[in-house]
């Protein structure tokens, strides 16, 4: 997959910028392409899957960790994946999180939507949801 990431990568970099339509109007407006979509959705899945193994197995996960010398203590690293709350995830509701800063950033003036629009027009959860049910099982 990481491969595949890397090839889609090269060929978006690939687009002549003064030819290209969406260079005319502002990057903030441009909307995201399928490709874009589908590599934010892989990373999301392989951050997701590297903290269900973190949760499920943090005794292979320190001792991966140590042989890979990204920490030196086995003690100490285990005992920090043991104390982090890596499954937290799945108990959070997304909702909640978006209404709540929605409106923080209403309440300051940086966005016109309320979060009740925000909610209805710009979120849908599917994919969260079925990821949440695949790594359980």
């Amino acid at each position: 997959m990481l491969e595949e990431l890397k090839v889609r990568s090269t060929r978006r970099s690939a687009i002549h910028r003064p030819t290209d339509r969406r260079g005319a109007s502002p990057p903030w407006r441009v909307p995201p392409s399928i490709t874009e979509i589908e590599a934010a959705a892989g990373i999301t899945v392989a951050i997701l899957k590297a903290t269900n193994v973190c949760a499920t197995e943090p005794e292979q996960t320190a001792r991966i960790l140590v042989d890979q010398d990204v920490s030196k203590s086995y003690e100490y690293t285990l005992q920090a994946l043991k104390d982090l709350p890596y499954n937290r995830w799945r108990e959070l509701d997304a909702t909640d999180a978006v209404r709540f800063w929605s409106l923080r950033l209403y309440e300051a003036g940086l966005i016109k939507s309320g979060p009740n629009k925000i909610l209805a027009q710009g979120t849908d959860w599917r994919f969260l949801n079925e990821l949440k049910k695949e790594l359980k099982g």
